[in-house]
């Protein structure tokens, strides 16, 4: 059962039970208050949840996996650092303010984007829809994007870190034609380069 409908549940269960409570006092009563508190339940967790998603950039992520399966994972993220490791290669780190579930690897608070060209240049944020908690709230900063697993680093706090390849986003279309496939550097091999992204080192 998705979040929502969870929170739904409880809002419809307890509208039942000030139904039944304020039945004493009139039909009338007690279908006003019942459906007085269905809607401000409703639109309240909406606005709550609006207000939390609002302290976040959002990025959905269409996401490849192992296996050629297909994740969609939704990104609420606080801080972002990117460095460029070799000439035209940028790893940047995301720090999320929501943690994300990656099966089979666990929850993860901080992951490792590969990418092309300057991270400003590639992700360009409108208005839309972001999924938080289950529910969909309007959002001013959202972002569509295609990322490809790479790997997952564990780290010395037993936390996974994904690091992911950026295939698709919406700064493209400003930009020359990318190459698909990761380069390979004389200098480190890629498995070196994301183990030092991860790890914040470069």
């Amino acid at each position: 059962m998705e979040t929502d409908d969870l929170y739904a549940m409880g809002v419809f269960i307890v509208t039942l039970f000030i139904m039944t409570a304020l039945q004493p006092l009139g039909k009338w009563v007690s279908f006003i208050g019942s459906m007085s508190f269905l809607v401000c339940g409703l639109f309240g967790i909406e606005y709550i949840f609006t207000v939390q998603a609002s302290q976040y950039t959002y990025i959905h992520a269409v996401t490849r996996c192992y296996q050629k399966k297909t994740k969609h994972l939704h990104l609420f993220v606080t801080n972002v650092d990117s460095k460029e490791f070799y000439d035209g290669l940028y790893a940047t780190i995301l720090t999320l303010g929501v943690p994300v579930k990656l099966d089979p690897f666990g929850e993860f608070s901080k992951c490792v984007i590969l990418h092309q060209y300057p991270y400003e240049v590639r992700m360009k944020f409108d208005q839309g829809k972001a999924k938080y908690k289950g529910f969909r709230v309007t959002h001013s900063k959202t972002c569509d994007v295609v990322l490809v697993l790479r790997k997952v680093v564990d780290t010395d706090h037993a936390e996974p870190i994904p690091v992911f390849w950026l295939k698709d986003a919406p700064g493209d279309i400003d930009i020359p034609p990318l190459q698909y496939l990761l380069p390979q550097t004389p200098v480190k091999t890629l498995d070196k380069v994301v183990e030092e992204a991860a790890h914040g080192r470069g």
